[in-house]
């Protein structure tokens, strides 16, 4: 297995988002297996109804998971909330939490999730955060987490390495005429804008977890494109967990156009 890394375990987590909660559910990566009814009843009988919800025989058939098993499921060591916070080398409380990096454990007493990073201001987690929602990325006020820590088996990378240590600046874009607030990170003279800002625009995003590539198309006047129709490699930036694209490798798809004496990204549907 390679490295695991912190930006690896929030991709990961991210690409495992929509994935039923079940407690004491756990994966093993390319080993995934499906609820069955009889682990369905055996998890019943060991934890009770309070952590396995009648609701949850819902799920058999389906891959579920628990909040710790999210984390063991990529790093493939089985460990409780308790347990990781337990071997954690120093342990922060939440109010710090933007001193943290990327892919820290987010923590309160029997329930974990992971620091996925700041968006407009507002520091986001990603967890199987119960029966009623399973995994979700969400603001981290929809939890009460009281502390957070590197987990031991990560490998936390220097931002800087990966050549991250840009600020983001929020500029307007132009899209087929109208403008919208987008943040982008100007680096070595190319503009690297981030891929989920442009959802807004009424462009269709996302990350293929198995390339390793952002996907980018754009749904107007329900004329769809993709980047080539196929995946092509393209230049980006991860910061806080937000992938920044370069525009000008889109240019096949799209018109661009960088004003520099406005600082105005303009983009227009070929």
């Amino acid at each position: 297995m390679s490295k695991l890394t912190n930006i690896g375990l929030v991709e990961f987590a991210r690409s495992k988002i929509g994935t039923p909660y079940v407690y004491g559910c756990k994966q093993i990566r390319d080993k995934e297996v499906e609820l069955t009814l009889s682990q369905y009843k055996l998890l019943k009988a060991t934890y009770g109804t309070n952590c396995v919800w009648e609701s949850d025989v819902n799920k058999v058939g389906k891959i579920c998971c628990d909040c710790s098993g999210l984390i063991s499921w990529y790093t493939g060591k089985i460990y409780g909330s308790g347990q990781y916070k337990e071997r954690a080398e120093e342990v922060y409380t939440i109010d710090t939490i933007k001193n943290a990096p990327v892919g820290a454990a987010v923590w309160l007493k029997g329930h974990i999730g992971i620091y996925s990073g700041m968006k407009n201001g507002v520091p986001y987690y990603i967890a199987e955060d119960g029966s009623a929602y399973g995994c979700r990325e969400v603001p981290l006020s929809k939890n009460k987490f009281t502390h957070w820590f590197k987990i031991s088996d990560i490998y936390y990378e220097d931002e800087k390495e990966e050549g991250d240590n840009e600020a983001a600046e929020k500029i307007k874009i132009n899209v087929n005429g109208k403008e919208y607030e987008v943040n982008r990170i100007l680096k070595d003279g190319k503009n690297f804008i981030c891929l989920s800002d442009m959802k807004q625009a009424g462009f269709d995003v996302g990350y293929n977890e198995k390339t390793k590539v952002p996907s980018f198309g754009v749904s107007l006047e329900k004329d769809v494109m993709s980047v080539g129709g196929v995946d092509k490699e393209v230049s980006k930036i991860m910061k806080n967990g937000e992938n920044f694209l370069r525009l000008r490798d889109l240019e096949d798809v799209l018109n661009i156009v960088y004003d520099s004496f406005t600082k105005k990204v303009s983009v227009y549907k070929k």
